[in-house]
């Protein structure tokens, strides 16, 4: 019996906890353990299912908006000669 409660102690994360490892997630691969405890809490907590799916979707809206702001800033050749005269110069 205590052995299976320290087991489940190790497996079963905070919600805290569960939010870190979602938004790590996104940036970087986890390991197999942080893989598995996160699934095992999002398998029972409604909150932290929806906080997961808020975070990838502003994600995903960030890059959006990075991907059509790149597109519509472009810089003159004026300007680009003058950043270039300014690196030679350095």
């Amino acid at each position: 019996m205590n052995i299976m409660m320290n087991l489940m102690n190790r497996l079963i994360l905070s919600c805290q906890e569960a939010s870190k490892l979602a938004s790590q997630a996104m940036d970087e691969p986890l390991s197999l353990k942080k893989r598995i405890t996160l699934r095992i809490h999002l398998k029972m907590c409604v909150w932290c299912q929806r906080n997961q799916i808020q975070l990838k979707l502003m994600k995903e809206m960030a890059t959006e908006r990075v991907k059509e702001s790149s597109k519509s800033t472009k810089l003159s050749n004026d300007a680009k000669a003058r950043i270039a005269r300014l690196l030679k110069n350095e």
